[in-house]
């Protein structure tokens, strides 16, 4: 029974992952589109502040958060 619950948990967790970036990507003070955010990785203008506050601040902090829950987890 134990072995049956394991795979089900690790799918839950790693669908809830990208979930989680998805929300805090697009909550906060400003708005992000999904637009803006793959405009800002594939064609980042450095004159456009949004894309500087994704690339700056809102992927760093996604990519910190993984690292740190992943660190915790273990």
């Amino acid at each position: 029974m134990i072995k049956k619950r394991i795979p089900f948990i690790l799918v839950i967790a790693l669908l809830l992952v990208p979930l989680s970036a998805f929300i805090h990507l697009t909550t906060g003070e400003i708005y992000v589109s999904l637009n803006d955010f793959f405009s800002a990785i594939f064609e980042f203008k450095g004159s456009n502040s949004t894309h500087v506050l994704i690339r700056e601040f809102k992927i760093p902090r996604i990519l910190i958060a993984i690292v740190a829950g992943g660190g915790l987890a273990l």
